[in-house]
């Protein structure tokens, strides 16, 4: 008996020949590829591997091959892939040494893509040890500080100097106050009413306090006949007080000459704005420009630490008993301060710079002829009441004794100042 496959198969064969045998060569190839992919997945379950874990497997493999097979053809291949990264770490590489150099001068970056990136702290450090290089010595920034450190110092000491000459002015100006506060008040009180004399008494001590302080420069001026004289080497004295006046940061004060052969030098105010500066006639026509200049820079260093302001009050205030009273000058030198012209000569070496100038300028002045009536600083009241105010002291009481045994131990005697500065 046929069969229906048979059957339709012989149809088929007989119709179609070619059509038949290739169409059970593709059903038979069908069936062997999927007996194979069956014998595959047999033998992995065999294996003890479940289906997806295989299935992983199999894509990691293929993704190996294609990473070799990338790499390869970036080993083939230079110019493209790894030539761009060269060249973009190359540009990095000199922008970082770019920045570097201007940020503070540290060591620049390797160029190209192999060299390491440095730190950024290591180009700070970079910078900071160029800074170092060009800046000065360890010892001239010490050097500097220190000097700055002097000068500060000496202003601050000057300025405390000051105020406590100008105080102790104002207490020497209240002595005659006080004087007259007695008297006009024990008048008045006795003829009037205590309650009168006591409230006269203060108004007119007041005001004589203040008159003594206000007038005291104009009566020294006054007493010692100084004056605007036009004699020879004023104008040079002039160019030399404008500029240590510049130097010392003083407003130049008024120049007068007394009329007298013998060389000496003072200054009289109560403050910087009003001070005076007088020389004698014989001191200009006897020093040398070096000597002159350091005589100069003595008085004007009075001015500059204050001790003008007791000076000249106190002299003004005794001036009235001097004549009387031989001992006054003693009086005048201790109410302006011991000591006041030994300490102008160290600032005034220290302004300019030349101990033997004002050393030669103290001999001379000492060696020189002394006062000579009728001038106003031979001996007599005024010449007793600012005996130790000038440069060089006046001849006193023992005339002979100016710098032996009378003045031994007394710092402003000129011997011992002449002395002082041969050690400088």
């Amino acid at each position: 008996m046929i069969q229906p496959s048979e059957a339709g198969g012989g149809q088929s064969g007989s119709g179609q020949p070619g059509g038949s045998g290739g169409s059970r060569r593709r059903r038979r190839g069908g069936r062997g590829r999927g007996s194979g992919s069956r014998q595959g997945q047999s033998q992995a379950q065999g294996q003890g591997q479940p289906k997806p874990q295989a299935q992983a497997q199999a894509q990691a493999q293929a993704k190996g091959q294609g990473g070799q097979g990338s790499r390869q053809g970036a080993a083939k291949a230079p110019g493209k892939g790894g030539g761009q990264r060269a060249s973009s770490a190359k540009s990095k590489g000199q922008a970082q040494t770019r920045g570097r150099g201007q940020g503070g001068g540290g060591a620049a970056a390797p160029q190209g893509g192999g060299g390491r990136t440095r730190h950024p702290a290591a180009g700070a450090r970079g910078g900071a040890d160029a800074a170092a290089a060009t800046r000065a010595p360890d010892g001239a920034d010490a050097g500097g500080t220190v000097l700055e450190d002097a000068r500060a110092d000496l202003l601050r000491d000057q300025r405390a100097a000051a105020h406590r000459a100008h105080r102790r002015a104002r207490l020497i100006a209240a002595a005659p106050g006080l004087v007259v506060f007695v008297v006009v008040g024990a008048v008045l009180a006795a003829a009037v009413s205590p309650v009168v004399g006591l409230v006269a008494g203060v108004v007119a001590g007041f005001l004589w306090w203040a008159f003594t302080l206000r007038e005291a420069r104009r009566v020294v001026l006054r007493a010692m006949k100084a004056q605007d004289l036009d004699v020879e080497g004023m104008a040079r004295l002039e160019n030399l007080v404008e500029g240590l006046c510049a130097t010392m940061g003083l407003a130049p004060p008024e120049v007068l000459a007394v009329d007298d052969p013998s060389r000496n030098a003072i200054v009289v105010g109560r403050t910087p704005g009003d001070a005076a500066l007088v020389v004698t006639t014989g001191l200009l026509a006897s020093l040398d420009p070096v000597a002159l200049e350091g005589v100069l820079a003595h008085e004007l260093t009075h001015i500059k630490n204050g001790d003008i302001a007791p000076a000249t009050v106190a002299a003004a205030v005794l001036l009235p008993v001097a004549a009387i009273t031989p001992s006054v000058g003693a009086t005048v030198h201790r109410w302006a301060g011991l000591g006041r012209e030994f300490r102008a000569d160290a600032d005034a070496v220290r302004v300019t710079r030349y101990p033997p100038g004002l050393r030669d300028a103290l001999a001379a002045m000492a060696q020189g002829p002394a006062p000579r009536p009728p001038s106003p600083l031979a001996d007599g009241a005024l010449a007793r009441a600012t005996r130790w105010l000038w440069a060089v002291a006046l001849p006193g009481p023992a005339a002979a004794k100016a710098d032996g045994a009378a003045e031994v131990g007394e710092l402003d005697a000129p011997s011992a100042r002449i002395a002082a500065l041969d050690e400088w």
